[in-house]
């Protein structure tokens, strides 16, 4: 069976306020729809921004982010991202950290970058590091009521990571 190089396509997909260009040079023994796996890519990017995304007011952090209790019962994907979270703060001793959420709006990046404006109000320091003070247990998250989650960076690791499994 001859090898063949095909190009299988380009997409722009925005994702946690970035926009990613997905393309794709394949070597394979067989054709491949590359429409279908563009299309895969684009709803796993949305529906992660959907679900993560400070800028939607509906995603599921921004409800975790809003309740007013300290233990809050999230979705599956949730929870798994937030354990891939901590973990990383653990391996990384906190240089990842998913309780900077507070941290981030107060140094101005509280809307999407397309919309950011410069903003000279001065710094004012805003407690972080209270990844340790974060459990999940199944679909149950624990986290002191004044902790604010981002996992932007997390999120776009594992969102990469599972768009290449669909290639």
């Amino acid at each position: 069976m001859r090898v063949a190089r095909k190009h299988v396509g380009i997409a722009r997909v925005p994702v946690q306020g970035t926009l990613r260009l997905v393309e794709r040079d394949l070597w394979q023994f067989a054709p491949v729809d590359a429409g279908d796996e563009l299309e895969a890519i684009e709803r796993l990017f949305a529906e992660r921004e959907a679900r993560f995304s400070r800028f939607l007011p509906a995603s599921e952090l921004n409800r975790v982010n809003a309740a007013r209790s300290t233990r809050i019962v999230v979705s599956p994907p949730f929870a798994r991202t937030l354990e891939h979270a901590l973990r990383a703060a653990t391996l990384t001793g906190g240089l990842v950290d998913p309780t900077v959420g507070a941290a981030i709006a107060q140094a101005g990046y509280d809307r999407a970058f397309s919309i950011l404006e410069d903003d000279r109000r001065p710094a004012v320091p805003t407690p972080a590091g209270r990844w340790r003070d974060v459990s999940v247990t199944g679909t149950l998250v624990t986290l002191p009521a004044d902790v604010v989650l981002d996992l932007n960076g997390v999120v776009k690791g594992l969102a990469v990571d599972d768009a290449l499994a669909l290639l």
